[in-house]
C-alpha cells in the first residue's frame, strides 16, 4: 500500500530518473562495446559490421536524452559517445549523430535545429 502522495511522487521521480539514465547509459555502453571508436570505412550492408552500426544507431536515437537537445546534458551525452565539443556549444539539431567519433565542434558554436 502507498503511504501517501509524497511517497508516490518520490517513487515516480526515482523510477523516471532510473529509466532516463539507464537507457541513455546503456546506449553509451553499447556503442563502446559494439563499435569502439568509429573510423571512416566502407562495409557491406548485409554484414555483421552493418548490423552493429544499425543496433547502435537505433539505441542512440531512442535514448531519452535526445529530448534534451540544446541543453548541456545533450552535449555531455555526445561527448561520452566520443564527439569533440568545444566550450559554450549549443546543439539543437534534430538529427542525432551516429558516428560521433568523426565529429568535432569548435568553441562558441550553435548548431540550429535545421542543421545536419
Amino acid at each position: 500500500a502507498l503511504d501517501g502522495p509524497l511517497q508516490l511522487y518520490i517513487r515516480c521521480v526515482v523510477l523516471s530518473a532510473g529509466v532516463f539514465f539507464g537507457m541513455s547509459g546503456f546506449a553509451v555502453v553499447a556503442k563502446w562495446v559494439l563499435v569502439g571508436r568509429w573510423k571512416a570505412e566502407a562495409f557491406p550492408i548485409w554484414g555483421l559490421r552493418y548490423y552493429r552500426f544499425w543496433v547502435v544507431k537505433t539505441l542512440l536515437r531512442t535514448a531519452p536524452v535526445v529530448l534534451f537537445r540544446g541543453s548541456p546534458l545533450y552535449s555531455l551525452y555526445l561527448q561520452l559517445l566520443g564527439t569533440r565539443i568545444g566550450k559554450n556549444v549549443v546543439i539543437e539539431s534534430r538529427a542525432v549523430p551516429v558516428c560521433t567519433d568523426l565529429i568535432s565542434i569548435g568553441d562558441r558554436t550553435i548548431l540550429r535545429k535545421e542543421s545536419l
